[in-house]
């Protein structure tokens, strides 16, 4: 694993058609978080999380991923995982070729985890060879959060993570999550659902593309 990183968030603005959709003045997410962002469909989350990741390019401001004072860059979404809100699996290959495929994708230089031990993690074992296309929506979360942290990376992202999990898996999830936060990663999670804030270490709160509110577990 390399330095600690930080992603530094200043002046951005992104527009869609000419409209303003976020603004964020001025964000520092560290190593060690669980940042949760809540908020309701078309409040930002989404977006933001998108341009943390280099998948959408600020119109104004910049993100950076910082490593050091004296090393910064763009973010990139070769640095971070992605779990994204529908999943981003190929529904013809197996659950561990999904796994597999997310490593060969990756460049980050995290430390790769074995793919059985994780899928057991997640409450997955035995499934291993079972196609994509035949798992519950919630399996398929359960395999899309296993491909993210397969990689062992150092800023993981993901996109209403647990919509398609009930209560038992849902814990499950957001343990690891918790666990590889606590690992010395960044890691962040948007959702409407407001349960993750007990998870959080800081929870954003969303509306009409700004954050309106930040609260510091105590």
């Amino acid at each position: 694993m390399g330095e600690v990183m930080t992603v530094e968030v200043t002046d951005l603005v992104v527009r869609r058609d000419s409209m303003q959709i976020l603004s964020v003045p001025e964000l520092r997410l560290e190593a060690g978080e669980l940042v949760a962002m809540i908020g309701p469909s078309g409040s930002g989350k989404t977006t933001l999380l998108h341009t943390i990741c280099g998948l959408v390019r600020p119109d104004e401001g910049r993100v950076e991923l910082v490593e050091s004072d004296a090393h910064r860059r763009s973010a990139d979404l070769h640095d971070t995982a992605l779990v994204p809100q529908a999943f981003g699996l190929v529904a013809a290959l197996t659950v561990a070729e999904n796994v597999e495929l997310g490593r060969k994708l990756w460049r980050g230089g995290g430390d790769l985890h074995p793919v059985e031990e994780l899928l057991a993690v997640v409450g997955l074992d035995g499934l291993a060879h079972r196609l994509v296309r035949e798992l519950s929506g919630g399996q398929q979360q359960r395999v899309a959060i296993a491909r993210a942290l397969a990689v062992a990376p150092r800023i993981l992202v993901a996109d209403e993570p647990t919509s398609e999990l009930d209560a038992g898996n849902r814990e499950r999830v957001m343990e690891l999550l918790v666990a590889h936060a606590q690992a010395g990663n960044l890691v962040i999670v948007a959702a409407h659902d407001q349960t993750i804030t007990e998870y959080a270490t800081r929870s954003l709160t969303l509306a009409d593309g700004e954050i309106v509110g930040t609260e510091i577990a105590r």
